[in-house]
Order: C-alpha cells, then sequence, then structure tokens
C-alpha cells in the first residue's frame, strides 16, 4: 500500500467520523431558507386550550405529537408561569398580544402568542425527539413602544447544543397577518433544537422535516465500512504482488 493510498484511506476515515459523531469542519455549517412546506410533523395549536379559558401550559410543553418540546426562559407570571397564549379566533378575537397591530389571524382556529414585551425579550426552545434537517413556520411579532418593525433571531443547535454557524434573523413589520419562514440545513447535517428570540413573537403551523432514507449517521458508518474494505483489498494486492 502506498502512502498516497494510506493518506486517501486515512482521510475518509475521519472524516466519516466526524460526520458520525456530528463534529463539524472550522467552516460553520449554515442553513438556508426555504419557502412553505408541509412537515413529517406539524403543530397548529388546535387541541390545546384557550387561554382565555383557562388555558395553562406546562414549561416545558409538549408540542408535534410528543416529537419535540417548547420551552421558554421567562418565568415571572405566576398564573401562567409560560408567558405563553393559544388563542381561537372566534372566541378570543385572536390578536395574540400583537396589540395595536390589530386581528392577527391563525392558520386554522388557533394560534400560539408570547407575552414578552420589547425590549425585555426571553429565548424559547424547541427540542426534537429526532434530528430534524427542515423547520419552518408562520411568524409575527410586535413592539409594543412603537410601530417599527421587530427582528426575531432564530439559532439551530446540534446534538451538543452547539449553535449550527450563525443565527438567521428576519423582520417582521405586517399589520397582524402571519408570514412564513423556514429553513434547511446544508449537506448532511442536521438540528436536535432550535430557538428564539423577539418581541410578542406569533408561531403557528410549525412543520418539521428529518431526512429521507438513512440517517447521516448511518450513512457515515457506511462509509468507514468501505473505506475499511478498500484499506484491507489493497494490503492483500500488495503482499500478492
Amino acid at each position: 500500500m502506498t502512502k498516497a493510498t494510506i493518506r486517501s484511506s486515512a482521510t475518509l476515515v475521519v472524516a466519516s467520523l466526524l460526520l458520525m459523531f456530528g463534529m463539524r469542519p472550522a467552516e460553520a455549517t449554515t442553513v438556508n431558507s426555504i419557502g412553505a412546506f408541509t412537515g413529517t410533523y406539524s403543530e397548529g395549536w388546535e387541541l390545546y386550550t384557550n387561554y382565555n379559558l383557562g388555558g395553562n401550559y406546562n414549561n416545558p410543553l409538549s408540542i408535534m405529537g410528543g416529537t419535540a418540546t417548547l420551552t421558554n426562559s421567562n418565568l415571572v407570571d405566576v398564573l401562567n408561569p409560560f408567558n405563553l397564549a393559544i388563542y381561537q379566533t372566534a372566541v378570543d378575537v385572536a390578536n395574540f398580544g400583537l396589540g395595536f397591530l390589530g386581528t392577527a389571524q391563525s392558520i386554522g382556529n388557533k394560534g400560539l402568542g408570547l407575552d414578552d414585551s420589547f425590549p425585555t425579550q426571553s429565548k424559547t426552545k424547541i427540542v426534537f425527539a429526532t434530528p430534524m434537517n427542515k423547520f419552518g413556520a408562520y411568524w409575527a411579532a410586535a413592539n409594543e413602544v412603537d410601530a417599527t418593525p421587530v427582528q426575531v433571531t432564530v439559532t439551530f443547535y446540534d446534538q451538543f447544543d452547539v449553535p449550527l454557524g450563525d443565527d438567521v434573523t428576519f423582520t417582521y413589520g405586517l399589520n397582524g397577518i402571519l408570514a412564513w419562514h423556514g429553513w434547511e440545513t446544508v449537506g448532511l447535517e442536521t438540528f436536535s433544537s432550535l430557538s428564539f428570540v423577539g418581541s410578542e413573537v406569533v408561531i403557528d403551523s410549525l412543520q418539521a422535516s428529518a431526512f429521507e432514507g438513512p440517517e447521516p449517521a448511518s450513512m457515515a458508518m457506511f462509509a468507514i465500512g468501505i473505506a475499511g474494505l478498500a484499506g484491507h483489498f489493497c494490503l492483500r494486492r500488495r503482499r500478492g504482488n
């Protein structure tokens, strides 16, 4: 086996191990914006009790049929320590705490609003039981100080709770109309959780999907096996010669 072959095999094995254990090269992994999609898992809040009708939600709150949990770092409200409210359009007018922005229409009958006024903004986090590569939702936000647009910051994390590259941001300036924002990872990368921060954030019709077919870790194990076999046959050929 030549030195070049040994180096090539070693590089392949190392790269495969990095993929398998979720380690990334020095350059930042990013997520790309994508259009609306129907995910493998979704949440529209339709099964939860209306806030104005006695809804009091656990922190963390199980969502997406148990596939994920949603938590919020603001725990100051004793009556509703989660500081979130699920509204129903016909019952609660469904302004989601957007105040002067008027009525915000949910996707379906209900939607989720976070009571998190500007400038104090807490972090809301969604943790997935299964690694995902796509996430999106319909969003809104409000600045109760004035009518200026609000920036929402979203951060994706790997299984070690390490951010995947840079944060992604979007600015909301619509009059209570929910707008779609969604993302997918680059390459074989996945995320195990995400967080978002913004003033009076509204989020509805959450969608998430995992890779179809073999998991990236399984693919990495396959690559390691191929690398091992290649090295074995090269060694046998050298001995035969």
